[in-house]
């Protein structure tokens, strides 16, 4: 009976953090896309100092998935899917 509680708490446990870590990868992909973004628009406002800044706020965050072949891959396609929507919102504006 002890022994069933116990795997049933670490399957709840490991659940929660695989959810947890899904969840800030999403975060950090949409994070790192609207810096980008933010990056582009003063670039073109030709402030290239705040251009600068942000962008180094984008790459910061993305270092962060660069040694994780799995969590990379799935940072990626969310950073180009909220980068490429906000780009794509803003344009139609």
């Amino acid at each position: 009976m002890k022994r069933k509680y116990v795997e049933i708490s670490l399957i709840v446990l490991f659940t929660i953090f695989g959810v947890s870590a899904c969840n800030r990868v999403k975060r950090d992909a949409k994070k790192s896309a609207k810096y980008t973004n933010q990056s582009i628009e003063q670039a073109q406002e030709l402030d290239f100092e705040k251009a600068q800044e942000l962008y180094y706020k984008a790459e910061k965050i993305k270092q962060k998935y660069s040694d994780r072949e799995k969590k990379r891959v799935k940072f990626n396609d969310l950073y180009r899917k909220y980068r490429d929507q906000d780009w794509s919102l803003e344009k139609n504006d």
